[in-house]
C-alpha cells in the first residue's frame, strides 16, 4: 500500500491510498499534481507585510518641491524656447495670426513643462519612502492572493482525490 505525503503548514502526513488498480491509477495522478504544487516557490508573506526599519527621511517636503523645482528649471527653458520657435515659425513660415502662433507656443511650453513636472513628481514620490513602502504594501497584497489561490487549488485536488476513492470504492458514505 502506498502513501500520499502532504506537507501543509510546515507539519507532513501521510494519507494511505487504496490498493485498487483504479485508484491507484487516478491517485497517482493526483498526486504527481498535489506534489508539484508542494514543490512549487515558498511564498513568504509575513515578512512582506512588517514596516522597513532605519529608512528616515530627513528632508521636509518644502525642501523635497523645491529641489524637484529646481532639477526641472533647465527642461522649463528648453520647452520655452520650443514653444517660442514653435510660435515664429507658425506666424512667419505658415502665414498665422500672431495672437493665434503666441497662444499656440504658450500651449505647447505648457503642456510639455506639466508632463515634465507630473512624471518627475511620480518618480520623486515612487522613490520616496512613502512609495517604496505602498510599494511593498502591492507587493504583498498580490502574494497574499497568489497563496491563497493556491492553497484553494490544492484544496481543490485533495477533494477531488478522495471523491474519486470514494467513487470507485462503491461504498455508500
Amino acid at each position: 500500500m502506498s502513501n500520499l505525503k502532504i506537507v501543509e503548514r510546515g507539519q507532513t502526513r501521510y494519507v494511505p491510498l487504496n490498493d485498487s488498480p483504479a485508484v491507484r491509477q487516478m491517485s497517482q495522478q493526483e498526486s504527481n499534481i498535489l506534489q508539484q504544487y508542494a514543490a512549487g516557490p515558498v511564498i513568504m508573506v509575513e515578512q512582506a507585510l512588517q514596516a522597513q526599519e532605519g529608512a528616515d527621511e530627513r528632508t521636509s517636503g518644502i525642501d523635497r518641491s523645491r529641489a524637484l523645482l529646481l532639477r526641472l528649471a533647465p527642461l522649463a527653458g528648453l520647452w520655452l524656447i520650443l514653444g517660442a520657435v514653435c510660435a515664429v515659425v507658425l506666424c512667419f513660415l505658415v502665414e498665422v495670426d500672431a495672437t493665434f502662433s503666441a497662444v499656440a507656443g504658450l500651449v505647447l511650453f505648457v503642456f510639455l513643462s506639466y508632463n515634465s513636472y507630473a512624471g518627475a513628481d511620480e518618480r520623486e514620490r515612487y522613490d520616496s519612502r512613502n512609495g517604496v513602502e505602498h510599494h511593498r504594501i502591492d507587493v504583498a497584497e498580490s502574494l497574499t492572493l497568489r497563496k491563497l489561490d493556491h492553497e484553494q487549488e490544492l484544496k481543490r485536488l485533495a477533494l477531488e482525490a478522495t471523491l474519486k476513492q470514494l467513487e470507485a470504492r462503491g461504498d455508500d458514505y
